[in-house]
């Protein structure tokens, strides 16, 4: 190979290298690109031109109202953009998903500006947090449990309260950030609201009539989470309807498959620990049921409505 021919072919493989180069040096110096490959929705993490870019919103929840800008990069199936009117927002655009993201630092900042202000625990006292005024809602015991509610993440973390340090969470599923749960001073959560209720305007939303999903569990099949619109249907029929269900003192039968449910009230992200107690005898000629409100106290129905009856031996039955 003569000189003229290696110094073309150099050249070529230089050119070569520089055109790889460009891509992935863009990509990494400049970006965007993912930090942290999925996981839980509020930890994601992106990388563009020197800043880190945090979660703080997708298509259910969240901050999911920021506008769509300038195009800043395109992935697989995925539109990157800056928010409309403010660079501290990175959109992210796939075929049916949309995550918005923030700038960290900017985050930082505002979560110390914005850190949530407690005024003492438990009556009377109240929460400041993102220009929101939360009351006091219920303290929960953990040795006497009687909500249902799954924490979330973090606001923070330490804060001191009457000498005592706490930490402030939000509630999972409370897209809206309706609850604030405070724990860490003793065995208790304190539930906070800034939605207008009383704790008696609260438990009265956790009766029969607004029933919108159960969780079953029984000693014959796995635990299942439900949404049967005919089950509910029997469900609250059982409790609210006299023609279908008497409600008794006497004997209950101890012979039949029996299931435990768990109800949850207008998809909220709290709700009251009601249960009941189905028993449907094997023969299928009663079905008892122990219903146990939030109080614990349980009152023993007996299922009259035949259609009640099949819908629940249909669906719970099942092998």
């Amino acid at each position: 190979m003569n000189k003229s021919k290696h110094k073309k072919l150099k050249i070529m493989l230089i050119v070569l290298l520089i055109l790889i180069a460009i891509p992935v040096g863009w990509y990494y110096a400049i970006g965007p690109r993912d930090l942290t490959g999925g996981g839980l929705v509020y930890e994601q993490e992106l990388y563009y031109m020197g800043h880190t870019y945090r979660c703080v919103g997708w298509t259910m929840g969240g901050e999911n109202d920021v506008k769509s800008g300038r195009l800043i990069g395109v992935g697989f199936l995925t539109y990157y953009y800056k928010g409309e009117n403010n660079s501290s927002y990175i959109i992210e655009e796939q075929l049916h998903e949309r995550f918005i993201y923030k700038r960290s630092d900017v985050l930082k900042k505002e979560k110390e500006e914005n850190a949530p202000v407690l005024n003492g625990l438990g009556e009377n006292t109240t929460i400041k947090y993102n220009n929101k005024m939360y009351k006091f809602l219920v303290k929960n015991e953990y040795a006497d449990k009687n909500l249902l509610y799954e924490i979330s993440s973090y606001i923070q973390s330490g804060i001191k309260v009457k000498g005592k340090e706490v930490d402030v969470l939000k509630l999972a599923d409370d897209y809206y950030g309706n609850f604030l749960c405070v724990r860490g001073a003793d065995d208790a959560d304190y539930i906070y609201t800034c939605l207008d209720m009383t704790y008696d305007d609260f438990c009265s939303l956790c009766v029969p009539e607004n029933i919108t999903s159960y969780e079953v569990r029984s000693y014959g099949r796995d635990d299942f989470y439900g949404e049967d619109s005919n089950v509910i249907n029997a469900i609250q029929r059982i409790y609210t309807d006299d023609s279908a269900a008497r409600k008794t003192n006497e004997y209950f039968q101890n012979t039949g498959n029996v299931y435990f449910l768990t109800f949850y009230y207008n998809n909220m992200p709290i709700t009251i620990k009601n249960t009941s107690t189905l028993r449907l005898n094997s023969g299928g000629t009663e079905h008892y049921v122990n219903y146990f409100p939030d109080d614990m106290s349980p009152e023993l129905y007996i299922v009259k409505d035949e259609e009640i009856k099949k819908v629940l031996w249909d669906y719970l039955m099942i092998e």
